[in-house]
């Protein structure tokens, strides 16, 4: 389960949502499977980005604007190659390609344990000297 994304540029129907343009962050819906309703999400553009690792196993390249959508829940199955829909309400603004999505969170917690347990092998090191 991942609760963000990083999407290519996206493609709007008319224009992008005029707080997006103004402040760089907008409170819209997100949908990426047709069977599920839009869910909450913030939305921040942005500009020029070079480089985005988003944990071990993904690394992309491109440049142009693109969107990084944070969700209000985790979702399960979201992968590169979908597209994130955008509503507002009722109205849909457009999409954009999920070029990757942040590091599930059972990803996160594994990560974790290997910490904690590097940490207390270091601090048993340390109390042996």
């Amino acid at each position: 389960m991942s609760h963000s994304v990083i999407t290519a540029e996206p493609h709007w129907i008319h224009q992008p949502p005029e707080q997006l343009v103004s402040t760089g962050s907008a409170q819209l819906q997100f949908r990426y499977q047709h069977a599920y309703q839009p869910e909450p999400c913030v939305v921040q553009r942005i500009e020029k980005l070079e480089s985005v690792t988003t944990g071990a196993k993904f690394q992309h390249d491109f440049s142009g604007a693109s969107l990084h959508i944070v969700l209000e829940k985790p979702h399960r199955a979201l992968a590169r190659g979908q597209y994130a829909v955008l509503y507002q309400g009722e109205e849909c603004l457009g999409s954009a390609k999920i070029l990757s999505a942040a590091p599930s969170l059972y990803d996160l917690q594994q990560q974790q344990k290997e910490n904690e347990s590097a940490c207390l092998s270091t601090c048993t090191k340390n109390i042996r000297r």
